[in-house]
């Protein structure tokens, strides 16, 4: 709600409200906070863990109880050839194993041996183990394991979605907040050429200044006025490259009003801390998917087995007091084996699960180097342009002096008029070198953020 208030306040269409104000200032926190919170990415991020979620749900629906019924009846000339019915409940287990149990009741004057039940039919249960074969792993249980891997991962990459969409913002504002600085300084600019021209005019008509000096101050300030119309259409452009970021609830683009401005910033000297790569989401985007491939290659490894399956089923006779009682000899029981002669498909699957093993690898440690030396790299930039920015405050200073003690020596006539504006323009190139210098480093800041993301 707070941040949807700052949206409502700073960034409207065609508000009456801004309008009668001269400016409104529209810090980069508050941006930040308005990408966060309405930006599409943020509900696609979103809608990845819950993709991710409904394939963990759907991996899982391979472990439901099963429930069987099945019915087979055949009648030719009054005769009753066979009536079959079996119905059973089939639970799969975690451990491979699965547990079975039914009814079936089988009637007919031509029915084969095998079909044969009592008149009241037959209970029977039992299990279903593999001892060789899908023992330690199966199919259900490797798209489980793997299905939660991608769960965790999900949430990795929506901190990652999230992580470029705030760089991408951020640089975004920055290029705007340099671009309008530069705009407003060149006003500045323009103004103090227009002053001095008037000054300048005033001076030549009483004799105070020759005429040649008129022509040099409009010079100077159409030459300004050049620049300022450069900057004011760079400013606009990135205005509307940072719009792009601005939205409101529902999915509603919102641009800025007119009177709108980047809150002037100073810079600070931050710490910025050795952060080792093996911590970043960037590393352990590479982890998931080696924990992954390694269920791959031990479900693989599985399929190298012969396969067994051993099935045993105890058989009860209901009757109209219970049940016959329990006998150890009444019971279904089968074994079934096979096994490829030479597994070339199985060994195949495995060698190539390994082959992107080894790649997943090699990629993790090269972008782990590349990681540690671009942090590392960012880290010393952000050092270095701090120190810049504090030596361009001590030029402001003294450029600033240097022009006003210029232009002081003008007025009674010590000084000329090139003189003056060679000091004002150093002056006013400062003024521009503290923007790029804040709008850079700043820039490098949320890079080096994006680097260390966890």
């Amino acid at each position: 709600m707070r941040v949807f208030v700052v949206a409502a306040v700073f960034i409207l269409f065609n508000c009456t409200a801004l309008k009668a104000q001269d400016s409104i200032s529209f810090s980069y926190d508050e941006f930040i906070s308005i990408v966060r919170l309405n930006h599409p990415l943020v509900e696609q991020a979103s809608n990845a863990v819950k993709a991710a979620n409904a394939d963990l749900l759907k991996s899982k629906g391979a472990f439901d109880p099963k429930f069987e019924h099945e019915s087979n009846n055949k009648r030719f000339n009054d005769k009753n050839y066979y009536q079959l019915s079996n119905s059973a409940v089939k639970i799969p287990t975690w451990f491979g194993i699965e547990v079975k149990g039914g009814y079936e009741q089988n009637r007919g004057d031509y029915i084969s041996g095998e079909h044969q039940t009592p008149g009241s039919g037959l209970w029977y249960g039992g299990i279903s183990v593999p001892i060789g074969k899908n023992l330690f792993i199966d199919e259900r249980r490797k798209m489980l394991k793997q299905a939660q891997t991608l769960r965790e991962q999900s949430e990795l990459d929506q901190r990652i979605i999230m992580s470029d969409l705030i760089l991408s913002a951020s640089e975004s504002y920055w290029n705007w907040y340099r671009a309008h600085r530069l705009y407003t300084i060149n006003i500045l600019g323009v103004n103090l050429a227009e002053e001095r021209l008037q000054a300048v005019r005033v001076s030549a008509e009483i004799g105070e200044n020759a005429q040649i000096d008129t022509l040099e101050a409009t010079l100077m300030r159409d030459y300004r006025k050049l620049e300022l119309e450069q900057s004011k259409a760079e400013a606009q452009y990135y205005k509307a490259i940072m719009e792009v970021y601005l939205w409101g609830p529902g999915n509603v683009p919102l641009e800025l009003n007119d009177s709108v401005k980047p809150k002037i910033v100073s810079i600070t000297p931050s710490i910025y801390h050795n952060i080792s790569a093996d911590s970043t989401v960037w590393i352990s985007k590479y982890d998931y998917k080696l924990e992954y491939l390694a269920i791959e290659e031990r479900f693989r490894k599985e399929m190298l087995k012969p396969q067994i399956d051993l099935v045993y089923n105890p058989l009860l006779q209901p009757t109209g007091n219970g049940f016959v009682p329990f006998s150890a000899s009444n019971m279904k029981f089968g074994i079934s084996a096979s096994m490829p002669i030479f597994l070339r498909k199985e060994r195949g699957d495995l060698a190539s699960v390994r082959i992107k093993q080894s790649n997943a690898t090699l990629d993790k440690t090269v972008k782990r180097l590349e990681l540690n030396n671009k942090i590392e790299g960012v880290r010393t930039i952000c050092l270095n342009l701090e120190q810049q920015y504090l030596i361009q405050k001590d030029v402001i200073n003294s450029s600033k002096k240097m022009r006003d003690a210029e232009l002081l020596k003008f007025d009674i006539g010590e000084s000329s008029l090139f003189l003056v504006n060679s000091r004002e323009m150093k002056y006013l190139e400062s003024l521009l070198k503290e923007v790029e210098l804040v709008s850079k480093l700043n820039i490098y800041k949320a890079q080096y953020n994006w680097l260390i993301t966890e």
